[in-house]
Parts: structure tokens; sequence; C-alpha cells
């Protein structure tokens, strides 16, 4: 697995689940949380200072990679 530029926290029926974009778009990891607060806590300690504000994603979007990698563009 690469290097992750983005991160998506998405709720499912299962709890949540952490992944990880690279530069590409590409799934480069996933784990599995108990709750919202699990999966933060787990990516604030994996990326120790490098997680900024959590921005949601709107509902009307489809494709939540584009948007990633559109928002990192924003910010960038």
């Amino acid at each position: 697995m690469g290097p992750a530029l983005f991160l998506v926290i998405e709720e499912s029926p299962e709890g949540f689940f952490l992944y990880r974009y690279s530069v590409e778009g590409d799934c480069v990891g996933d784990t599995w949380h108990m709750s919202i607060d699990e999966a933060k806590h787990q990516a604030a300690y994996e990326y120790e200072g490098l997680v900024g504000n959590w921005t949601d994603v709107p509902p009307e979007v489809e494709d939540v990679v584009t948007f990633g990698l559109n928002r990192v563009k924003q910010l960038g």
C-alpha cells in the first residue's frame, strides 16, 4: 500500500469504515470501526499531526473519490 492523500469515513450498517486514498484516487487501505469517533481516533493515530478538519460529503455527491481529490486541490 502506498501513502494516503486523503481519508474518507463511510457509515454502513456494520459500522464505520476508514478508507485511505492515494493521489491517483486508489484505495490504499481501510479499517472498520464501531463508531465515527473511533475511526477519527484511528486516523489521528496513524497520521499524527497531519489530519485537518473533517468535511462532510454532501448527500448529492455520488463519487466520494472525485470529491476528495477535488477537495484536496481546493485546499492545496
